[in-house]
């Protein structure tokens, strides 16, 4: 899991695609892949800072947007704004 600040859902989704290609391109093996080579699913979560939140609540939703990235299939990216 990757926190950061000051990133919208699109800057967000930007940045784990860019990751993603950036990890295919290396083209490390991967003998449990059906391609051979290692790919991730990546997920976000984003909210803004209001007063008084909690940041249980925005690591709980980040912590099950892999699943969901995973869903849409392999090398892919996917969030919950």
């Amino acid at each position: 899991m990757i926190l950061s600040t000051g990133l919208s859902v699109e800057n967000a989704k930007r940045f784990y695609e860019a990751l993603s290609e950036r990890i295919l391109s290396l083209q490390i093996p991967h003998a449990g892949s059906p391609d051979g080579i290692l790919t991730i699913s990546a997920g976000y979560a984003v909210q803004e800072y209001r007063e008084g939140m909690l940041t249980t609540d925005l690591v709980a939703r980040a912590d099950k947007a892999p699943n969901l990235a995973k869903s849409l299939g392999r090398n892919r990216a996917a969030g919950e704004p």
